[in-house]
């Protein structure tokens, strides 16, 4: 009878150790849920920044082809100018010459 008193102890012991396993597995789990949770957390953060990026950089963009059009638009304005101006002279040495070939004959 002893012994049989022994091996149901040993296995109330064995039992116990079972449980306590399992009650330590369950918070591993729980920890790793949690470690999980977490990391999905940062990854959608990390996601959200990389849209948000990506919005400004698309309308950094905008804003810089609408600088560079700006920018051309006054370099064909200038060039525009300088033409009119061009022309202008060359009509005045055209008129100048004019007058002088005139005076000459004269």
């Amino acid at each position: 009878m002893n012994s049989l008193t022994e091996e149901v102890a040993n296995m109330e012991i064995e039992k116990q150790a079972l449980t306590e396993n399992i009650l330590s597995l369950d918070v591993t789990i729980n920890d790793q849920e949690n470690e999980l949770q977490a990391m999905t957390r940062d990854s959608t953060h990390v996601r959200n920044l990389i849209q948000q990026l990506e919005t400004k950089l698309g309308e950094r963009q905008i804003v810089n082809d609408r600088a560079h059009s700006n920018h051309l638009g006054a370099l064909n304005y200038k060039a525009d100018q300088l033409k009119t101006s061009y022309a202008r002279m060359r009509n005045q040495v055209v008129e100048v010459n004019s007058q002088i070939s005139s005076r000459r004959g004269a």
